[in-house]
């Protein structure tokens, strides 16, 4: 550790890693923790800047944390989805409020919220590409198929090797 690590008042020298890793079992303690994260992820707000900025928690630290149990996994993508849908009204809302003058960056942040909404989520929001493939094969028809590409073997005997050093007679 470097002799200009950060060490805040009543804690010792650690890695910043350990403190936010402190932090974040110190808030869990506490309580309401997931739900209020979960909340502001809900609300749009970025997780990477939220876990810094209102809980002094590392991004990295914290998405270990979500990646570390399927429960929270799968709350966390709810309210990734569920911000998505907010992005979508909003989006909604530029459209509808813009006028002559506004037109333009209202299009500009409806397509931004678009785009976005449909990366967070894609069966909701995304572009839906279906691909369907249909083929219907007959057994029949593929075994006469097979049969048509059998080469057939001639059964000839083969040919004896000479005898070395016999000048190429063969008994």
């Amino acid at each position: 550790m470097s002799e200009n690590a950060l060490v805040l008042p009543g804690e010792s020298r650690m890695s910043a890693r350990a403190r936010s890793w402190a932090r974040l079992n110190a808030e869990v303690k506490a309580g309401n923790f997931e739900d209020k994260f979960l909340s502001l992820v809900a609300d749009g707000e970025s997780p990477a800047e939220l876990s810094w900025r209102v809980f002094g928690i590392s991004w990295r630290v914290m998405r270990q944390w979500i990646e570390g149990s399927n429960e929270l996994m799968q709350e966390f993508e709810a309210a990734k989805r569920a911000g998505a849908d907010k992005l979508m009204y909003e989006a909604l809302s530029e459209v509808r409020g813009a006028d002559v003058e506004t037109v333009g960056l209202a299009k500009l942040r409806a397509d931004r919220f678009d785009r976005m909404a449909g990366k967070l989520d894609r069966r909701q929001w995304g572009d839906k590409v279906e691909v369907s493939i249909e083929q219907r094969i007959s057994i029949v028809d593929v075994l006469k198929e097979a049969r048509g590409r059998v080469i057939e073997v001639e059964d000839d005997k083969p040919e004896k090797p000479a005898l070395p050093h016999s000048g190429g007679v063969t008994i």
